[in-house]
């Protein structure tokens, strides 16, 4: 298929497959494997194993367009984190659109909420992305952090959309506050649309008001889940989002009940 552009895989196999068992049958068999050397967009569903066959078979410069959804067995935890760090090693000059979900396993659950960290850490590289989805099963929680949505900010300041959604797992998990909003309006001046869980909590938001200067960013499209401000809240927070986000659409955010106004 040496013209092959787009690609898109499923792949299912039954729940009590290993894939460590699978990785020593095959061994050395990747060597033999065809490539793909004109891919420009690849979706591809499935465990990690498979879904690294598919990465290590591309071998396109021009790829551009990866959806990922990988579903991370209790036998291989560092699975997700294998897929990642291949899409950053042998793409990070490509890509300008990321889809990417992680399901985790129930069976085996941490104590304590996983970082979020730890997710994108290997996808840091990938300085170009303009469109990033980022979307996490994990029955753990994942703690979410000011720092995390700095660091996102920084790595990845040429975004115009940035989507990051949790499903399952422990409800008192980390957010960050609704001041960390301010990293993407100073450091992404392109983005448009942000979808971000955030904290209830306010308690610096008076005074970061006080040291925050006005910005001319993109964003229209601002939704923030996991809160539901009063009426007096309201008036604060739509203040600072309107400060630094002076094109933003607050309606649906009123319309669900995020937001109250009079």
């Amino acid at each position: 298929m040496p013209r092959l552009a787009s690609l898109s895989i499923i792949l299912r196999r039954s729940a009590d497959s290993d894939d460590q068992d699978v990785r020593s049958q095959r061994g050395d068999e990747r060597h033999g494997m065809p490539t793909l050397s004109v891919l420009e967009v690849l979706r591809v569903a499935g465990a990690p194993v498979e879904i690294g066959d598919i990465l290590h078979a591309v071998d396109s410069p021009m790829l551009h367009t990866v959806s990922l959804s990988v579903t991370v067995p209790d036998h291989d935890t560092d699975g997700w984190t294998r897929c990642a760090s291949v899409l950053s090693v042998r793409f990070s000059t490509s890509l300008r659109t990321l889809h990417i979900e992680c399901v985790r396993s129930g069976i085996v659950v941490p104590d304590r909420a996983r970082p979020f960290a730890q997710y994108i850490k290997p996808l840091l590289t990938v300085r170009q992305l303009r469109e990033c989805a980022i979307t996490i099963e994990d029955p753990a929680g994942v703690a979410l952090t000011n720092e995390d949505l700095d660091t996102m900010a920084c790595s990845w300041s040429s975004l115009a959309i940035l989507e990051v959604a949790f499903r399952g797992g422990r409800t008192t998990a980390p957010r960050p506050t609704i001041t960390s909003l301010l990293a993407f309006a100073y450091r992404c001046p392109g983005l448009t649309t942000l979808r971000l869980p955030i904290s209830q909590d306010l308690t610096s938001l008076r005074s970061e008001m006080a040291r925050t200067s006005c910005s001319q960013g993109e964003l229209r499209d601002l939704w923030v889940a996991g809160v539901s401000f009063s009426r007096k809240e309201t008036e604060l927070v739509t203040k600072f989002l309107l400060r630094i986000f002076p094109n933003i659409d607050l309606l649906p955010m009123v319309n669900a009940g995020v937001l109250h106004v009079n």
